[in-house]
């Protein structure tokens, strides 16, 4: 955690982890922040990322984006750790109302990234099939449509699967959906929409 004078630029850093630590004995000390955090950027980004994590550590415009909040937050992909997340928090204002002192803190969340990551998965999937489930595959669709993106819409219905199931047993039914699942998505291509509606594929 760094405690920053946004006017001054100066910096000091109130609390570190032993990871965090080791890690900033790899980076050039300097004395105004933005030079500091520019050389933690270069070390700790990947290169697709730079050039937003440089504009939202710019102390210059950070008075503007903090105004009427009580924080904000970039996240960005360590090369090392993972997924981080870094937040600006106001501290104090001087006599003329004008931005002081901030908190500037990074926190790996790596882990909330991957629990956030399976939720957002199963929320979207069939999970008997790995297919788009009937919610999430039509919102594809529709915003597709939206987009006005041309394509060919099929409903596919397994004639006769009520049979299957009375005869074999809904074990062996199941089967035969994740079979034809399995079809469906080795013939189309990673771009196409393919869902499970109810019993039936689309």
């Amino acid at each position: 955690m760094h405690y920053i004078n946004v006017q001054t630029q100066k910096y000091h850093i109130v609390k570190t982890t032993s990871q965090s630590a080791a890690q900033m004995g790899e980076y050039e000390i300097i004395d105004d922040f933005g030079g500091h955090a520019k050389c933690m950027a270069e070390k700790m980004c990947m290169e697709s990322q730079l050039e937003e994590t440089a504009a939202f550590i710019n102390l210059n415009t950070l008075e503007e984006r903090l105004a009427g909040k009580n924080s904000i937050i970039h996240e960005f992909i360590d090369k090392k750790t993972g997924w981080c997340r870094s937040r600006f928090i106001p501290v104090d204002y001087d006599e003329n109302g004008r931005l002081l002192h901030v908190l500037f803190c990074i926190e790996c969340i790596e882990e909330e990234k991957k629990r956030e990551n399976r939720l957002i998965y199963l929320a979207q999937t069939d999970l008997m099939t790995g297919l788009y489930n009937r919610g999430s595959g039509e919102r594809q669709i529709s915003h597709l449509l939206q987009e006005k993106t041309g394509g060919l819409l099929c409903l596919i219905d397994c004639d006769k699967f009520k049979t299957i199931n009375d005869t074999y047993g809904h074990s062996t039914g199941d089967k035969v959906i994740i079979a034809v699942a399995e079809t469906m998505q080795k013939s189309c291509r990673d771009k196409d929409v393919v869902l499970r509606l109810g019993c039936c594929m689309l």
